[in-house]
């Protein structure tokens, strides 16, 4: 998935709730195309009396050049999550990632069965559609056959719910159904392709409208005429 504003303010109110008692105030976040960080917590510094550093004006910052799965960004965000904590709590370290951030990192990762890590580099591949999809822990491993199975389907063709129920071994095309209302990655793995018994569009993305149904012949055109 792309990260998006929506879905980083989400985790981050959960994940603030869950591991961080509700002491991380919201901060505005920004979206970029950084190139060599996936997400970054910037700041500003003014001395106080006696010399004393105070931080203030915070706010995170994530790339949306990259193409990752969502457990992966979930990571992303509770590592600057922890980054803030410290900040605020004044725990920082000398060095970005020193003991403090250590032992809250493997702290967090040990209670919540994460895998928050110093360094998380765009793993090689995953730009990959079917290496995604395989490795997407947000979907179920229903969803995940559904939309391995239609990646199968060529560009200009198209399959009935029945036909690709079938074809994963499943009785109900009404679940199938169920799974392309749920995903996430169209139109990479594209629903659009999947038709009625009768060859009526039936919906896409989740919709009926009219609006929706339009799109999704548009995509069907376009693709017969490459």
């Amino acid at each position: 998935m792309q990260i998006n504003l929506p879905f980083i303010e989400e985790k981050f109110d959960e994940y603030n709730r869950m591991m961080f008692g509700g002491l991380l105030p919201p901060l505005p976040i920004r979206l970029g195309k950084a190139r060599t960080r996936l997400g970054s917590l910037g700041y500003s510094v003014r001395r106080r009396l006696f010399r004393k550093r105070e931080l203030f004006n915070f706010h995170m910052r994530f790339s949306t050049l990259f193409d990752l799965p969502q457990n992966v960004w979930e990571d992303i965000i509770i590592h600057e999550m922890i980054h803030y904590h410290l900040a605020l709590t004044r725990q920082q370290d000398r060095t970005p990632h020193g003991p403090n951030f250590r032992r809250m990192m493997k702290d967090i990762n040990e209670r919540y069965g994460r895998e928050v890590r110093i360094s998380i580099k765009a793993p090689h591949g995953f730009n990959d559609i079917r290496q995604r999809v395989a490795n997407d822990r947000s979907i179920t491993d229903f969803q995940r056959r559904v939309y391995l199975e239609l990646l199968k389907v060529p560009k200009g063709t198209v399959i009935t719910y029945g036909e690709l129920a079938r074809r994963i071994g499943c009785r109900s095309a009404q679940a199938v159904g169920q799974a392309l209302r749920k995903n996430p990655f169209a139109p990479e793995v594209p629903c659009h392709r999947v038709v009625a018994r009768d060859g009526s569009l039936h919906g896409f993305c989740g919709s009926s409208s009219p609006e929706a149904l339009e799109r999704k012949r548009r995509l069907l055109e376009e693709e017969k005429d490459r």
